[in-house]
Formats: structure tokens, C-alpha cells, sequence
């Protein structure tokens, strides 16, 4: 229910305790207050005094042995919540129980009829209180609100009521027009409580309890402040109604409205402004009745001012209201992850799409977030978010679990878990001003701004964890590939071109497998290569996910092909400064399966890296372009010191020619 929205408030308030109760011999076992784990107070007791818990509430952690359904109501006559007035409030009590931690709820007033609390409230536990049959205190507890910050009111049980209060208002407040008005100041010097003010004579001059003064007629009357039994007075006198010279908001501040939207003025106050500088009773402005707004320009982002009329007791005054068009972005989630600091919270980040610079605690004045949340366990069981803050560069904190530290939050975080952010998601902005204060520098001023969407998710994102940090999840749902068909070449490496289905998902390990390893193989990563020519099926199965075991299958015809020439001899000897013979070698087409074609002219042949005036051995490429495509190959060429010009080959048969020459001389002589 939406009034439990935002039970995540204990997490920050409460660390698990587990009280071990104490039976007295002659009587029940005593109900014990967990204590507070900041250690600014004695008990872990805490007041909200807005919307948080449906409403201003109390929530107060308990040790007991007792087991509690969660929104578990009970009542008790031993409960008592007295506001500083002294007024005996009514409250609805609700128990809740959550991990180790019981958290008791006291709702002052109701949801529809909410009363916000006070400095100088008192809470009563009596002797005898219980949450189960056979717990109770064995003595009376009051709690006394002593500190408001903001939403959040510190309760303490140390601590007394005021026993005296002043006045603080400055004497030129003792003077006021009729319409005029002015608050009511005071101190407290010792003790804590909030004083309630009435009026002598309510025809002259009326005032609210919180000391509101409004001047009625002109006369004179006494402002008293009540504190308990003790009084202090301030006399009042109301001049007559003076001129109106203008009117000013109260409290004003810039309005935001998002470009194309329409312009929608907030719950603004005005109030007159007198000639002599005198400020008149504050009042409600309802578009239709006392203000009208002039067309807006919302298509056109930036800055202006806009002038509406404002009817006051029949008479028409202008009134300058600040405005920016500002434009909604996109989110982009960057990362999730638990956060220790933060009490284990999960955290999710888009710090690129925000300038969002406070604290958003009060989460019941945005929306468009939890319901676009869903955090669920790998067995399919949904995990209840209870609560969430906005926080400052771009976090929302999500309270999940309580009583987390560094030895449990992994029992409750678990591997397998996915948290789902849904299209649609709002991150919001505050406009406004910050409190400021040191121990809480970011908590949003109220009054002061505006609650904004400041960018919405466009796309569903998920998150897993795998017991260790949480990485973007999605889920395959089929499994396809770039061509049924390749056609490679022998020793050619290329990839299978094999991809989840959507591109971007997360799951699924896919594994390859060839028909005929001979032909072509496949790695582990689908990378083919060509063994020699023929034809293989190369299969890609994807499994691990939800949908289970996906195949495609990949037909490759892997083709022989020339790579080269085959040339022979492998090595010839030319004398230093000859030259190479192409016509004394022979070249053939060299294919990579490693057999060898017909024979090729190389009479066109070009050589390359050969020194004729270099003794020594050399590797000599020699190519041949045939159809416009080269082909080469490599011979050893072994130069060597000589007396002759001209190559080996020549050189060689002069020598035989001579020698043949010498023989038949040496013949024919010796037959002479």
C-alpha cells in the first residue's frame, strides 16, 4: 500500500538486534528499546514529519523475542503522544516486522487528516506496554521531540519541557495595518517546547496557534503566547487599511515546466503590499477566481518572466512570475552496485544525465520510479522494494533488506538476482534551495522549488549479480548468423559470424563444432580456417539461458587455390658481375594444398633481390603477372668470385668445349 511506500526509512535508522529477553522469577520478561546504532541517542526512535510513512509517524525499533507478520496492527491503551499544546492526540499503531528488526509505527492523526509534529511533542510508553503476551516495559518511557530538521525530528528520551519562554518579535511589528500581517518569534532558553498564541480581542486582530497575526480592524489587542503555565504578551495596535500599491508572492520561486508541456502554476501565495512598505495577509491563488495567466510559450526553451493579473477586493494588479522551459533528456544507467556506506544499499547510477545537486528523501512528491522497478530472484520469486531516495550525482538508493553489513548482506543479495529497470523510469530534479546544514548539506529547503522530471528511461535495462558485483543482463532469445554459406580458401582464417539474438544480450554461451576437422576447424572463439579443399559443416549451438539450447548450422566449401611459383633448380651459381638465366630454370604454378600446376613462361619474369657484385648467397624472388594477377617464388642464388663475365651456365661450356677440343688434338698427334 501506498502508505508504506517508503518503509525503507528503518534501514538507515536501525542495524539489526536480536534482544535476548530477561524473565524475571515473578513476572513477564521486559520489553527492551533497541538502541540507536548512530549513538546521537539513547534508542533508536525517530520521527518523520512528512509523507514518508503515509504521513507523520514515529517509527521505534524494539528488541524482542516475538515474530511478527509484516503490517501486523495492534492497539494500546498504554501508548500516549501529548503535541507541546498539551493536547492529547489520537494515533493509529501498526506493527511491523522486517528481517531481525521490529519496527513499531505510531501514524499522529490519520492518512486524510495528517497532524505534523512539534518541538516539545511527548510520547508515552507505560508501564506495562507489550507487543506480545509475556514482554513488557516494566516502567513508564517518555520520548520528547526536541530537534526538527527538515522532515526528520529527532526524539530523545533526555530532556525536559520548557519551563519559560520570551517573545523575540522586534517593535515595529507592534504596528500594523488592517489586512497587514506578521509571525510571531520566540525563544527558549531552557527546556523544549512550542508555544500556541491567542488573541484579546479577535475583531481587531486575529492570530493562528503557530502565531500567524493578521490585522482586522483598527483598534488595539494583546498577542499572548501559551507554553504549559506559563505566559508572555504582546501588544498589538492596527492602523487603518492603507493604499494597495502592488502585490508580491510569498515565497516564490522560478517555474519550471518542461518544454511542450502545459504551464501549470504551483500552490502560490500572494499578498498586497502598502504604500508604506506594509505587507498584507497572505492568500491562496487560484487560476479562475484571483489570477489570470497570460498565454505561455512553452516550445521555446529558457528563462522569461510572464505577467499575470491578480484581482484583489475588486481591483486588477500585475504580478511578474519567473519562468524556465526547460527540456527532459533521456537516461542512460551507467552501473548498479551494493553500497556499504550507504547500508548496504543497491545503487543505481546515471550520473551522465542528471544535474540534480540534492537529496530527494521525500519520495511521496515524485513518482514513476518503483513501478518501473522490479528486482526478482533466479527461482522467479519478486523481491518487494520497499523505498528508494534520489540522491545527489545520480544515484537512487534502493532499501531492499535491513540490518545489512559485511558479514550478512550476501545472504540476502544473492547470485542470480536481477533487478529490471523498465522503460518509462523518471529521475528527478529539485529546483530549489538546500538546507545547507553540516550535518545535512543536501536535504532539500521545502517551499523553495520544484519537483521535476528531469529525464526519462527509454529502453528496459537488467542488472544481475553474480555474488560478486551486478553486470548488465540480457537475455538471448535466439541465436543467428551473418551467412549460411562461406566460401574459403585453404589456410584462410575467417570468422563464422555467429551472434546472439538481440545483439546486445548478455547470456548464452555459444560453442563450436566442425563436421570434418581434414577440411576445416573451428575455435572455440568461431574462427574457421581451411585445411584442404572440400566441403564441411560448421555447427554453433548457444545454450545457458532461459530459452534454452539454439543451433545454426554453416555450410563452407574451402577451395584449392595458386599461391605461388615452384621454381627449380632450387639454387644456381653465377659468377660475380653475370647474370641469372631464366631459360635454364623451370617454374610451375605452386597451389596451396601444395601440389603443383602446369609450367609457366617466364620469359615476361621480373627478378628482384638479386646483387650481381655481391659474393655470397642471395634470396631471389622471381615473379610473373598472368591475367592481370602476380605470382611468385624464391631460388637461391650463390654468386661467386670469377675471372669471366658472363654466367655460370656459359662459362661451363666453353670449358668443355676446349677441353674436347684439346682431347681430339692430343688424339690425331699421337696417331701422326
Amino acid at each position: 500500500m501506498k502508505k508504506f511506500l517508503a518503509m525503507f526509512f528503518s534501514v538507515l535508522l536501525a542495524v539489526a538486534f536480536m534482544g535476548i529477553a530477561v524473565v524475571n522469577a515473578d513476572g513477564p520478561a521486559e520489553l527492551k528499546f533497541a538502541p540507536d546504532p548512530s549513538g546521537t541517542q539513547t534508542y533508536d526512535i525517530n520521527l518523520m514529519n512528512d509523507a514518508t510513512w503515509g504521513g507523520p509517524s514515529v517509527v521505534v525499533s524494539f528488541q524482542t523475542s516475538g515474530t511478527f507478520g509484516l503490517y501486523q496492527t495492534i492497539t494500546s491503551d498504554k501508548l500516549e503522544y501529548t503535541n507541546a499544546y498539551g493536547e492529547r492526540l489520537e494515533v493509529v499503531n501498526s506493527l511491523i516486522s522486517l528481517g531481525n528488526n521490529t519496527h513499531f509505527l505510531i501514524r499522529i492523526g490519520t492518512v486524510e487528516d495528517p497532524i505534523y509534529a512539534m518541538v516539545g511533542d511527548t510520547i508515552t510508553f507505560k508501564q506495562g506496554f507489550k507487543l506480545i503476551d509475556g514482554e513488557e516495559l516494566p516502567q513508564d518511557v517518555k520520548f520528547i521531540v526536541t530537534q526538527i530538521t527538515n522532515h526528520v525530528l529527532k526524539v530523545y528520551q533526555e530532556g525536559d519541557l520548557a519551563t519559560s519562554f520570551r517573545i523575540t518579535n522586534d517593535e515595529t511589528d507592534r504596528d500594523l495595518p488592517v489586512e497587514g500581517e506578521f509571525q510571531m518569534t520566540y525563544a527558549i532558553d531552557s527546556g523544549y517546547g512550542t508555544p500556541y498564541f491567542t488573541s484579546s480581542d479577535s475583531a481587531v486582530a486575529t492570530v493562528t496557534k503557530q502565531g500567524l497575526v493578521s490585522g482586522v480592524s483598527a483598534g488595539e489587542a494583546t498577542i499572548t503566547g501559551h507554553l504549559g503555565s506559563f505566559t508572555a504578551d504582546f501588544n498589538v495596535v492596527v492602523r487603518e487599511a492603507q493604499l494597495v500599491q502592488g502585490m508580491e508572492i510569498v515565497g516564490g520561486y522560478t517555474v519550471w515546466v518542461a518544454q511542450g508541456d502545459e504551464f501549470t502554476l504551483p500552490e502560490f501565495k500572494a499578498r498586497a503590499v502598502f504604500q508604506d512598505g506594509s505587507k498584507g495577509v497572505s492568500f491562496d491563488l487560484i487560476v479562475g477566481e484571483n489570477i489570470e495567466l497570460p498565454e505561455v510559450d512553452t516550445d521555446t526553451l529558457g528563462e522569461t518572466t510572464i505577467t499575470a493579473t491578480v484581482t484583489y477586493k475588486g481591483d486588477e494588479y500585475s504580478l511578474q512570475i519567473p519562468v524556465n522551459v526547460y527540456e527532459i533528456g533521456d537516461v542512460s544507467i551507467t552501473e548498479v552496485g551494493i553500497v556499504d556506506w550507504f547500508a548496504y544499499s543497491l545503487f543505481i547510477q546515471y550520473p551522465n544525465s542528471t544535474i540534480n545537486n540534492a537529496n530527494i528523501t521525500n519520495t511521496s512528491k515524485i513518482n514513476g520510479v518503483l513501478e518501473n522497478l522490479e528486482y526478482k530472484r533466479a527461482d522467479g520469486t519478486i523481491v518487494p522494494i520497499n523505498g528508494y531516495y534520489m540522491l545527489v550525482g545520480g544515484n537512487i538508493a534502493l532499501f531492499l533488506f535491513n540490518g545489512l553489513n559485511a558479514d550478512n548482506y550476501n545472504q540476502y543479495y544473492q547470485a542470480g538476482d536481477i533487478l529490471t529497470i523498465k522503460e518509462g523510469l523518471k529521475i528527478w530534479l529539485w529546483t530549489g534551495e538546500k538546507l545547507g546544514t553540516p550535518d545535512n548539506p543536501d536535504a532539500i529547503k521545502e517551499g523553495t522549488g520544484m519537483y521535476v522530471v528531469e529525464g526519462i528511461l527509454q529502453e528496459e535495462i537488467a542488472f544481475r549479480y553474480d555474488g560478486n558485483v551486478w553486470g548488465r543482463y540480457l537475455e538471448y532469445t535466439d541465436i543467428t548468423v551473418r551467412s549460411e554459406t562461406l566460401d574459403i580458401k585453404i589456410g584462410e582464417k575467417v570468422d563464422a559470424g555467429v551472434s546472439r539474438v538481440p545483439s546486445n544480450a548478455t547470456t548464452g554461451e555459444i560453442a563450436y563444432t566442425s563436421s570434418n576437422e581434414s577440411i576445416a576447424t573451428v575455435s572455440s572463439k568461431g574462427s574457421i580456417t581451411g585445411v584442404k579443399e572440400g566441403t564441411v559443416t560448421i555447427t554453433a549451438t548457444i545454450t545457458g539461458g532461459l530459452e534454452g539450447e539454439k543451433t545454426v548450422t554453416i555450410t563452407v566449401n574451402v577451395s584449392d587455390f595458386i599461391e605461388g611459383l615452384s621454381i627449380s633448380p632450387a639454387t644456381i651459381i653465377v659468377n660475380k658481375g653475370g647474370a641469372i638465366n631464366l631459360e635454364s630454370i623451370e617454374a610451375k604454378y605452386k597451389f596451396a594444398s601444395g601440389k603443383l600446376g602446369d609450367e609457366v613462361d617466364l620469359s615476361g619474369a621480373t627478378i628482384s633481390g638479386f646483387d650481381k657484385n655481391t659474393v655470397g648467397e642471395q634470396t631471389v624472388v622471381i615473379s610473373i603477372t598472368v591475367n592481370g594477377k602476380t605470382y611468385s617464388g624464391t631460388i637461391t642464388v650463390n654468386v661467386r668470385q670469377g675471372g669471366c663475365k658472363g654466367d655460370i651456365g656459359t662459362l661451363s661450356a666453353s670449358i668443355i668445349i676446349v677441353l674436347l677440343v684439346s682431347f681430339t688434338l692430343l688424339r690425331r698427334k699421337r696417331h701422326s
